[in-house]
Order: structure tokens, then C-alpha cells, then sequence
């Protein structure tokens, strides 16, 4: 995690503060910094989409050198396990691959009764099948989803292709502002996948109910199990 602003009060003024910004960060071990043009930065991103910055108190290498060490950066391997106890009398067993997981997924789930367990994005579907979920959710991802009729959080620049959707997989939804794809499924092989942030907070929620469809299903396959 990096903390990147234009300005900062080096000093505090409130009688409640207890340790300043940079106390806060340094105690944490967060890089920062300050005096930067964060309106340009937003206008690149913009324009050309999800980069790979590097901010580094190293002096002794070169742009090229540090360019090159950032291209072997693997920002999803990074990934952590965690379980989540389901609140509701119903529970519901979720394995949850980690490709950069929002902690709000992991709460909305867990909000309607699922016990959850996030594997990291290597794990082996093998050992994933051993455990016997109930259903498995792949996150979304640093870099990916896309866009929903709903109001959502839009902030990326991916899509699938509808042309390119094999024979039993549907678009569920469609972005009414370009018109991309925004949410897939095959209800033969039991599968769903939403190209934006269902979760998003605190942005829209339109796209709640699609916590509850997925609830649904694993209600079904277990009435007939």
C-alpha cells in the first residue's frame, strides 16, 4: 500500500489527534508521499488504464532498472487464507479463490450465513474439491471486471467479448452506457460471474441481489442433495 496526496499538514490541530499522519503511516511501515499532482495521475489512469507505479527511496538505481523489477512483480500470488463464520442458522460452506478479494464480498456473504474460506489464487482445485464447498467464488482482481446496468462502481476497462461465449453461456447483464457485457451464466453447468464490483461501498448498491441469486442456488443443490 502506498499513500499518494497533493498536500499534507505536517502538524495537527485537533485536540483529539493522538499521533500524526506520518507517525500513523512510519508505525505501519506505509510508504507515502506528498506534493504530488494527483489530478495528472488520475487523467493517465484514465486514459490508459490500470499501470504499474514504482515509488522507492532507492537512489542508486536507474528508471529502466526499477522498470524492470516491476515487470516481475506478482500482485495476485501475494494472497492470504481467512474464514469468516456464517451469523445466520443457515450455513453455507464458500471457498473464495483470492485474485485481490474486497474485504465487503467477504462480509456480504457472511451476512447471509456462509462460512467462508478464502484460499489463495494458486491454490489446487484438487484440494478445493477435498473440502467439499457448497459453491466456489472466484473474486474479482487488481486489473480486472467491468460494467452492469446497474448503478455500479465502473473503473476498469475489461470485458468479454458476447461473440466469443460458447454454446450454454448467457449475458445476464449489459451496461447500458456502452453497451459491453457486464454478467455472464450457465445455469447448466450452475455457474454466474458479474463483471463489476457487486459490493462496491460506498458506491451503489443496485446490484445487492446478486448475493442473494447466488445464496439461492446453493439452496437449491442442496435440496436435492
Amino acid at each position: 500500500m502506498v499513500f499518494i496526496v497533493y498536500c499534507i499538514f505536517l502538524s495537527t490541530s485537533n485536540w483529539r489527534c493522538k499521533e500524526t499522519l506520518g507517525d500513523y503511516l512510519a508505525e505501519r511501515n506505509i510508504m507515502g508521499i506528498y506534493d504530488v499532482d494527483t489530478r495528472a495521475i488520475t487523467r493517465r489512469l484514465r486514459e490508459d488504464g490500470s499501470l504499474i507505479g514504482v515509488l522507492s527511496t532507492e537512489n542508486s538505481k536507474s528508471d529502466k532498472e526499477f522498470l524492470e523489477m516491476s515487470r516481475t512483480w506478482d500482485i495476485v500470488a501475494s494472497a492470504w487464507d481467512f474464514e469468516d463464520n456464517g451469523r445466520n442458522k443457515d450455513t453455507f460452506n464458500v471457498v473464495a479463490y483470492d485474485f485481490g478479494i474486497k474485504q465487503n464480498i467477504l462480509r456480504r456473504l457472511a451476512s447471509y450465513g456462509c462460512k467462508i474460506t478464502v484460499v489463495p489464487s494458486t491454490w489446487p482445485a484438487s484440494e478445493t474439491l477435498k473440502m467439499r464447498p457448497d459453491e466456489v467464488l472466484f473474486s474479482n482482481g487488481q486489473g480486472n471486471p467491468s460494467a452492469v446496468p446497474y448503478a455500479v462502481e465502473l473503473n476498469h476497462n475489461y470485458a468479454v467479448d458476447p461473440e466469443s461465449l460458447p454454446e450454454g453461456v448467457e449475458v445476464t447483464h449489459v451496461n447500458l452506457n456502452d453497451g459491453s457485457c457486464a454478467g455472464l451464466a450457465s445455469f447448466k453447468m450452475k455457474l454466474m460471474s458479474l463483471q463489476c464490483h457487486p459490493e462496491a461501498s460506498p458506491e451503489p448498491h443496485d446490484s445487492y441481489p446478486v448475493f442473494g441469486e447466488f445464496i439461492q442456488l446453493m439452496k437449491q443443490e442442496k435440496v436435492k442433495a
